[in-house]
């Protein structure tokens, strides 16, 4: 995880940090934390770059099952938005074909 702290002085640096414990699922760039360095100032990170990796047995176990579950996500977000566009598509033709004085077509819009 690489992440970019700065102080209310002005000061800025780069960092690179490894998360060795824990669970990884909370962790995405943009987020926001603190750092504190071996002076024991604290500094507000940023996170800019993460490096997946598992961080535990557990996590390495159940990682394939959610990159499946992820895809699986993903197909069917694109799915639903390619119907929800043909239907938008459907409706703007009746209704234009309906504000030109013309009758709908027979039967109602076409099925899915």
């Amino acid at each position: 995880m690489v992440t970019e702290p700065s102080r209310p002085s002005g000061e800025a640096m780069t960092i690179a940090a490894a998360v060795t414990a824990g669970d990884s699922d909370n962790l995405f760039v943009g987020r926001n934390g603190l750092f504190y360095d071996r002076q024991g100032r604290d500094w507000d990170a940023t996170v800019t770059k993460i490096v997946t990796n598992p961080i535990s047995v557990g996590q390495a176990f159940w990682s394939p099952y959610k990159k499946v579950l992820r895809w699986i996500e993903e197909t069917i977000a694109k799915r639903a938005a390619a119907a929800d566009e043909a239907a938008n598509a459907r409706m703007q033709a009746t209704a234009t074909t309906t504000a030109a004085g013309q009758a709908p077509p027979p039967g109602g819009p076409a099925p899915a």
